[in-house]
């Protein structure tokens, strides 16, 4: 391997783990997030439930509004860990290499 090629492959291999940072400290800005989201959906969530079983319309509309909410944020989450865990392989194989 030449003197140039192996510079040339020291900067390909700064760059790759400059991305990959940026990628790790997004994934852990988009969790915190979701972490604080879920917190404020369990205070909400807590809230409405000591409701007796005749309802208001309003907390039906709460309800209504929350439970997608809720399913996003457990979507976003699972995509969250489907990231995290393909981050963790392409770590595992440039240690490897």
């Amino acid at each position: 391997m030449s003197v140039q090629n192996c510079g040339a492959d020291q900067v390909r291999e700064g760059q790759i783990t400059q991305e990959l940072g940026k990628a790790e400290d997004s994934t852990n800005r988009l969790t915190a997030r979701i972490d604080e989201l879920e917190t404020q959906l369990s205070i909400v969530l807590h809230k409405t439930e000591p409701s007796p079983p005749s309802a208001t319309k309003e907390a039906q509309e709460v309800e209504t509004t929350i439970v997608p909410l809720a399913h996003r944020i457990r979507d976003h989450y699972r995509v969250l860990q489907k990231q995290g865990t393909r981050l963790g392989e392409i770590l595992d194989r440039l240690e490897i290499r």
